[in-house]
């Protein structure tokens, strides 16, 4: 199913992620596959999609830059402890900086979240 239609997320925060997680650990699982550069595309854009949202499903509301309830909920709540995932530690780092910026976007987690997805 796909993760996204009309520029909005039409699958939740917590599939989105997991989705991602599943195509991480295919990548280091099978660096040899004939289907890495296919799920490293997708990983990549599932990757935006984790720390952007989308146009119509935007990680931060366009008004206060506050990050979305529904996504808030679902990154608050990742088990942080099994860091077995670059992803994991990356999210882990940009919770931390929105936790302490009261989970405003602010230049510096823009910055970092761009660092993350290479823009």
């Amino acid at each position: 199913n796909v993760p996204a239609k009309d520029a909005a997320l039409v699958i939740g925060w917590d599939e989105l992620l997991e989705r991602a997680l599943k195509q991480e650990a295919f990548i280091n699982k099978y660096p040899n596959s004939t289907k890495l550069p296919e799920v490293t595309a997708l990983y990549n854009k599932y990757k935006t999609f984790v720390f952007l949202g989308l146009n119509n499903t935007p990680l931060f509301a366009y008004e206060g830059k506050v990050m979305v309830e529904d996504a808030k909920k679902v990154y608050t709540n990742i088990d942080f402890t099994t860091n077995d995932s670059q992803l994991k530690k990356d999210l882990m780092k940009f919770m931390e900086l929105l936790k302490a910026s009261n989970y405003k976007l602010t230049p510096e987690i823009d910055k970092y979240r761009g660092e993350i997805i290479g823009v």
